[in-house]
């Protein structure tokens, strides 16, 4: 079975389960950026979380885009805002979250124990650019499209990405993983890749 460079093939890449071996290949050249981001959206898997939860994830995002200090995100972990309290999570998965968010501070994987295949959808939306690379034009990056896609990573409007495809195609994006992905049914998180690409994030 024929792989492109050292990753997947399409369609292995887009029906694998295993999101270590989906990203083994690229670990050093991913960003702690995309780590972190990755490590928060696991965590948001497991479950509703109360206010304390939802406040530390929140800052885990915002360290990872470098708006507060790893000290913070530790004082208000030891300050048990990071209670373990997503109730539709056993003690097993609310482990493997901590561990995926301390993995990307060391720029590792976690481990693969409590994860569900959700989690290698998260990984296409994330990191789908890394086997198959793609080149953005800088005049699809009209003001439409950036502000739909900073709507989209600021607030988490991740419902507008199909509009965010129509505004890139009136822009005149041919590219179809871009336009596809927008239109696609996969979650979307901050890190998703077409995202990152429109406002210059890494």
């Amino acid at each position: 079975m024929g792989l492109l460079g050292q990753g997947m093939t399409r369609k292995e890449w887009f029906y694998a389960t295993d999101f270590h071996t989906m990203l083994a290949p690229y670990l050093d050249s991913l960003s702690r950026r995309k780590l972190r981001l990755f490590a928060c959206a696991c965590c948001r898997l497991l479950g509703d979380a109360d206010l304390r939860c939802r406040t530390l994830l929140e800052l885990c995002e915002a360290y990872a885009d470098g708006e507060c200090s790893w000290s913070a995100v530790k004082k208000a972990k030891r300050g048990r805002i990071a209670e373990p309290c997503f109730f539709a999570a056993d003690r097993r998965e609310i482990v493997a979250a901590w561990q995926a968010a301390e993995a990307a501070e060391r720029k590792k994987l976690p481990r693969r124990d409590g994860w569900t295949v959700e989690v290698s959808d998260l990984v296409r939306d994330l990191f789908s650019n890394l086997p198959f690379p793609v080149a953005f034009q800088p005049e699809w990056r009209t003001r439409e499209v950036f502000e739909l896609a900073q709507a989209a990573y600021a607030e988490r409007k991740f419902e507008r990405l199909p509009r965010l495809a129509e505004a890139l195609a009136d822009a005149g994006c041919v590219n179809e993983d871009i336009l596809a992905h927008c239109r696609s049914s996969l979650p979307h998180v901050r890190g998703c890749w077409v995202v990152d690409l429109i406002l210059v994030k890494w």
